[in-house]
Formats: structure tokens, C-alpha cells, sequence
């Protein structure tokens, strides 16, 4: 998929689903090959953040995560769901120190959110969704822990991007109607 500036600008200046704060600090968990990778890498670059890149060896060990997290003074952290559930199991406190903590690639567990939230109450979760070809996210929702029924949406358009949800024909479905998702704007 090709990525081009307006994709990246639209992702990590100004963005919509989170505000950036002056020294942030975050960190490339997943390789330079992986979607996710747009938003840590330009995110930081575009923005003057320290990036911190991890060690592909050390992403599944706990102990040097939680280290790292904390000495490296990481406040915005993107995880897929797998591993963020994998990390919540070990110890949901890892992310006490992270302000941001975004998720997404999977369907997320508010069961797992919900440990977060009690062990680490002043941490910002927030799912996000998109496809590879609308350059990683497409959608933000920050999670309260109180959704209805105990189900995370996927959240509204980030900035200069659009959504619908359409019939098989392609006509705008109304509110509540289940139909195929279709996003457009500066990502794609």
C-alpha cells in the first residue's frame, strides 16, 4: 500500500483522538512493515517527541517491557489487542506511567480494559481501526469502561477522514442500520 504525506499529516498533526503534550515519549513496538508503525514513527518525527524504538526479541518479555515502559518515561504506547491482553494478564499496573495507551488490530476485551482501568486510572485508552490502505487508523474511540454492553466501538472518523455505512448497493444506511463500512478522505 502506498502511503504519502497527506495520509501521515492527517494521522499525526493535530489529531482528534488524542492531545499531544510538549516531550512526549513514545515507542515503535512493531515493525518498520506494520501500519501502526506510520503513526509512532511520524508521530514522533512530525511532532519533535523522543521515539524509543524496542527490541523485536524483547516485545514478549515482561519484565524488560515493564522496565523499559517505566524508565523510558513512555506516555503514548500503541499495542495489538493480542499482546495488550497478554500484558494485561501478566500485570495490568504495566501502564501506570503511560498517559496514552492505544490498542487495535482485534476486537477488544472489556474484560482486559477493565484491569487496566482499576489498576491504572489515569491512563487514556483508546481503540482504534482502519486498514492498512487509509495509511493505519481510520477510527478512534477513547473507552470509558462503561460502554453499553460491555461492547468497545470502534469510534468516530479521526481528522480529514470520513465513514459510512452503506447497503450491498451502496446507498447510505440510517442510524442503527448494520451495513459494510466504507472510509474515505486524506488516508486513503
Amino acid at each position: 500500500v502506498m502511503v504519502k504525506q497527506r495520509n501521515i499529516v492527517r494521522l499525526v498533526k493535530n489529531p482528534n483522538f488524542l492531545s499531544f503534550r510538549e516531550h512526549e515519549i513514545m515507542v515503535q513496538t512493531g515493525t518498520i512493515v506494520f501500519d501502526a508503525c506510520i503513526f509512532e514513527i511520524f508521530g514522533a518525527l512530525l511532532n519533535g517527541f523522543k521515539l524509543h524504538i524496542l527490541p523485536k526479541a524483547r516485545l514478549m518479555d515482561f519484565s524488560y517491557m515493564k522496565n523499559f515502559i517505566k524508565e523510558k518515561q513512555i506516555s503514548i504506547l500503541f499495542l495489538t489487542t493480542g499482546l495488550l491482553n497478554q500484558l494485561i494478564n501478566e500485570d495490568p499496573s504495566i501502564f501506570a506511567s503511560v498517559r496514552y495507551l492505544l490498542t487495535g488490530g482485534d476486537v477488544i476485551s472489556p474484560k482486559h480494559i477493565a484491569k487496566v482501568i482499576s489498576a491504572c486510572p489515569k491512563v487514556q485508552i483508546i481503540n482504534c481501526y482502519g486498514p492498512t490502505e487509509n495509511g493505519s487508523y481510520s477510527t478512534c474511540y477513547q473507552v470509558s469502561g462503561n460502554e453499553k454492553d460491555g461492547i468497545i466501538p470502534i469510534g468516530k472518523p479521526i481528522s480529514n477522514s470520513t465513514c459510512y455505512v452503506v447497503s450491498k448497493t451502496g446507498t447510505l444506511q440510517p442510524i442503527g442500520v448494520p451495513g459494510e463500512l466504507w472510509v474515505g478522505g486524506d488516508g486513503i
